[in-house]
């Protein structure tokens, strides 16, 4: 048997073929690669990496396993701007008055944006009582009007958001049921949602994130084209591996998290030091997620996103000193160390020390070191060490003691499993800071894990 893991991330995508042993129960890894996405896409960069290796005709792959959190490069733009709502008559405007505030603090409170268009939210009159006994009946006509109303501006995707519909969803499977007749999408909240809020957020994310989610599986599919059918293709949903029509598009951005707890050898919580992002999971607890709209009626490992990330630009900060910036800038356009980005990032801080292996090291070239160097040395002017490596030292000493101190305020006691491609650079000094906590996990990528969890899934 012979299986790939793939793991899609927001800038990088990691592939990895794992083929029997000797015998099933001890498959070991033949095959691997990075991809930086905004340089390469799947579609072409998957059969360029089956080529080198595979014969088609003869190997034979069984079915690929596949986890995802591409679409957490959406959380940051408005989305919904081809998704209708429709909405209890007197409710219309409650998704857009009902939002998660965007900013701590109590000084300057600001409010998230909705997901979805005002102007594309549309009352519907129907009512259920509470106990979900009709009160009004749904009329069809209603429907209709929306429709002819939707079909002009080219809108496919529709949630249908009923008041009490969890208590009683006639009027709810009515109205799918009859816009899906006039070739609508429609989307319905989840039944076991904790309110109607986080359930109509979830509905209108599925709807909004369908897009894009639609584009990537057409992407890996022509890139899986020559070696694995449409069919074999399986993502992570956060619960198990399905075929990607089934696939919760929200719930498909928590698969990894859910893989990582499930695999991991032992009890206590898990230091996650990712190529994207850095935080910290506590996999005995679950909870809805606590999106930038609000809570969403989607279930995940309890997750803290801690304060230094891999890609938080480098600067001087507003009490001029040299530190971290407000948010993570993304790989787009990266590190200095890639050649594209402008920008000092804390990745370049650990460049020198990828190893070749990662797949990672092709990307950096002399002209960006030479670049990163002098930025490194004008930033380190501005200190006490005066030099780049001096500053470079600074830094990451600075990072070490966040790390510590983030893991100390949320997890004070019980042991810590480090892993991530970051883990093996930091696992020394971090180690020696969290005395006795720190449990190494085997080093294995999220490609990895999603293969050996496909493996077990496909082994009789």
């Amino acid at each position: 048997m012979q299986v790939i893991g793939l793991h899609i991330g927001s800038s990088f995508a990691e592939v990895s073929v794992w083929k029997a042993n000797g015998t099933k129960a001890s498959p070991s890894r033949t095959a691997s690669a990075v991809f930086y996405l905004p340089r390469q896409n799947l579609k072409s960069a998957l059969p360029k990496f089956f080529a080198g290796f595979l014969k088609p005709a003869e190997d034979r792959i069984d079915a690929a396993f596949i986890t995802t959190r591409f679409l957490e490069r959406l959380c940051d733009y408005r989305l919904g701007g081809s998704t209708a709502q429709l909405m209890t008559a007197g409710l219309e405007s409650w998704p857009f008055l009902n939002g998660a505030p965007s900013r701590a603090g109590w000084m300057q409170p600001q409010k998230s944006l909705p997901i979805a268009s005002q102007e594309l939210s549309f009352a519907i009159n129907e009512r259920l009582s509470a106990e979900g006994e009709v009160l009004k009946p749904l009329d069809p006509r209603e429907l209709a009007a929306v429709a002819e109303k939707l079909r002009p501006m080219s809108i496919r995707r529709v949630c249908v958001h009923f008041l009490h519909a969890r208590r009683n969803a006639v009027h709810q499977d009515m109205a799918a049921a009859w816009l899906r007749e006039q070739g609508f999408d429609v989307f319905l909240p989840p039944a076991d949602a904790p309110n109607e809020s986080a359930a109509w957020r979830a509905s209108t994310l599925e709807a909004s994130f369908a897009g894009t989610f639609d584009e990537l599986f057409q992407d890996i599919e022509k890139g899986f084209a020559e070696v694995v059918p449409a069919e074999r293709l399986f993502f992570h949903d956060g619960r198990d591996f399905v075929n990607a029509p089934k696939c919760s598009r929200v719930a498909s951005l928590f698969g990894e998290d859910r893989l990582l707890g499930e695999r991991t050898p032992g009890e206590g919580w898990i230091l996650d030091l990712g190529l994207e992002s850095w935080r910290l999971l506590d996999p005995s607890r679950d909870e809805d997620w606590r999106s930038p709209w609000g809570q969403v009626a989607a279930r995940r490992p309890r997750r803290f996103e801690l304060r230094w990330q891999p890609t938080l630009a480098i600067g001087q900060t507003e009490d001029h000193d040299i530190g971290p910036g407000r948010r993570p800038e993304g790989y787009e356009p990266g590190p200095i160390s890639f050649g594209r980005g402008q920008k000092l990032l804390v990745f370049d801080l650990f460049a020198d020390d990828i190893p070749e292996e990662s797949g990672l090291r092709e990307q950096i070239s002399e002209t960006a070191r030479s670049r990163r160097e002098g930025v490194l040395n004008a930033l380190g002017r501005q200190t006490v060490k005066k030099d780049a490596a001096g500053l470079v030292r600074l830094l990451r000493e600075k990072i070490l003691e966040s790390l510590v101190l983030d893991v100390n305020l949320k997890y004070p006691r019980g042991p810590l499993w480090l892993t991530g491609f970051f883990a093996p650079i930091l696992e020394k000094e971090l180690s020696a800071r969290l005395k006795g906590r720190v449990v190494p996990t085997p080093r294995e990528s999220s490609a990895d894990r999603a293969a050996k969890a496909g493996w077990s899934k496909e082994s009789p």
